[in-house]
């Protein structure tokens, strides 16, 4: 089922787990003599959302804490996503575990990517896919693979006290799922 397979994924990758109740806990990961890790990144959450969820119509769903970066926000899982497309969420999870290769954004270049290796990127890399965007834009590794894409909106007037500014909506942001851009967002 849903819980066990998640908590044998999080237990092959070193956290330790537990389901108590209907729900599954996650322990903070351990340093090398068994003493919570200082340097590791501290709690954040990740809810899973188990299809029972929808068939009870409870609105009630699991909520268990993850070792993770305190500003990213949590992460919903839920089932169905999970089963059709585990690699995707398991290189997800294994991002907010820390074990993630790390780049920097100022060693990338900003290029602008074709429609259609675009949206196979977004498809991908981003919970929910490609959706159209009018501005395009990726980063670039120093081997030419695509690292990560920025997508926006076509500018919007927005009164901003006395003045009329144009604004463009950030659309999606994604990495490549095993990959931490530091600096991509910005």
């Amino acid at each position: 089922d849903f819980l066990n397979s998640l908590q044998s994924f999080l237990d092959e990758e070193g956290a330790t787990s537990r389901i108590v109740q209907g729900v599954l806990h996650v322990d903070a990961e351990q340093g090398s003599r068994g003493e919570p890790a200082a340097s590791e990144p501290v709690a954040g959450a990740l809810v899973s959302v188990p299809l029972e969820v929808f068939v009870r119509g409870s609105l009630t769903v699991p909520v268990f804490l993850l070792p993770s970066f305190a500003a990213m926000a949590p992460i919903f899982l839920y089932e169905d996503r999970w089963w059709n497309n585990p690699g995707y969420w398991k290189e997800r999870l294994r991002v907010r575990l820390g074990k993630a290769e790390r780049i920097f954004a100022r060693n990338c270049r900003i290029v602008e990517p074709d429609p259609a290796s675009l949206k196979m990127f977004l498809a991908q890399c981003h919970t929910y896919g490609f959706t159209k965007a009018k501005h395009r834009y990726a980063l670039q590794d120093r081997d030419g693979r695509v690292v990560a894409v920025a997508t926006f909106s076509a500018p919007r007037p927005m009164q901003r006290g006395v003045e009329l500014v144009e604004s463009w909506e950030w659309v999606r942001y994604a990495s490549l799922p095993s990959l931490v851009v530091v600096g991509g967002m910005s």
